[in-house]
């Protein structure tokens, strides 16, 4: 099988414990075939007992959830221990991947907040990122597109601790039951995330890392922060594994030069270009992680005339 990275949590359990048992090289059946590179056979009681052992850890990973007994079961299928069964082994991954991919129930009080709000707190990890992400687009069409917009305000700020400050309170505001807000709240290594949201059930956080988008920051500076600062060090716990690289733009800056092409890209097409990179970081991390870049364009809006 293939080298496997080190891993935390059920992961680490998988890779050091079930995977070298069932890897055991005692044959599936024949009871009293020999074991490769020994000249005695197994006893039946012997080959017996590894079979059930064997088929008790099996179907303990095949029940375990997340993206690791996922990759795990798909390594199973391209070794050949496994020959006999690796269509069944691939069709029982995707069994896997599809439950994880049901979100949890909703409980009588979820469906009453659906009613109230238009909105169902968050359960887990998906949930959270999606809410987290409805609420900045929501964020971006109250700054837009409201008659009270106070845009022009936001674009006098050039501190990134105010801007922190004043968009935490929003979404503070627009959370609806659904979680609780912080700021710079302490992870491991004493690094400090700048908005962090709380789910109010389950134990999920996401982390929302900020950069004002004008001259101080170059494309590489976004990307450094996307992968070293907010997954490096904000999305590393098991319960907080949803993040985002939030960008706000004043107009001041016309452009940013590609860091390979050295063309020139608007703010709309830096997003994108980060945006590509964090599903790049969410593929190498075997989705464990979600993770996007948005931006939130505080200029005024193109509006077609009202009169030719």
């Amino acid at each position: 099988m293939a080298t496997r990275r080190r891993t935390k949590g059920n992961g680490f359990i998988l890779e050091t414990v079930v995977c070298p048992l069932l890897l055991q090289r005692i044959p599936w059946s024949v009871p009293g075939s020999p074991v490769p590179g020994s000249p005695s056979p197994v006893p039946p009681d012997i080959r017996d007992d590894a079979q059930r052992a064997r088929s008790f850890l099996l179907s303990s990973l095949l029940n375990t959830p997340g993206a690791e007994a996922h990759r795990i079961i798909l390594e199973l299928a391209d070794d050949p221990l496994f020959a006999n069964f690796p269509d069944r082994l691939r069709f029982l991954a995707r069994g896997r991947a599809a439950s994880d991919a049901e979100p949890p129930p909703f409980s009588a009080s979820d469906l009453a907040a659906l009613e109230a709000h238009l909105d169902a707190p968050p359960h887990d990890r998906n949930g959270l990122f999606q809410v987290m992400m409805d609420r900045l687009a929501d964020l971006q069409h109250d700054i837009s597109d409201d008659d009270l917009t106070d845009r022009r305000t936001l674009r006098t700020i050039n501190e990134e601790v105010e801007m922190q400050r004043t968009l935490a309170r929003r979404l503070r505001d627009a959370a609806q039951g659904a979680y609780l807000v912080m700021r710079e709240d302490e992870v491991a290594d004493s690094k400090r995330t700048d908005i962090r949201l709380a789910a109010v059930q389950g134990g999920h956080r996401a982390a929302i890392e900020l950069k004002i988008a004008d001259t101080r920051w170059s494309i590489r500076d976004f990307e450094i922060a996307l992968r070293n600062q907010l997954v490096g060090q904000y999305l590393r716990h098991e319960g907080s594994r949803a993040g985002c690289l939030l960008l706000t733009y004043d107009g001041t800056k016309g452009y940013w030069e590609h860091p390979v092409t050295k063309t020139h890209l608007g703010f709309a097409e830096v997003v994108d270009y980060l945006s590509d990179r964090a599903c790049a970081v969410e593929s190498e991390m075997n989705y464990e992680i979600r993770l996007a870049v948005y931006g939130l364009d505080l200029r005024d809006p193109e509006l077609a005339p009202a009169h030719r």
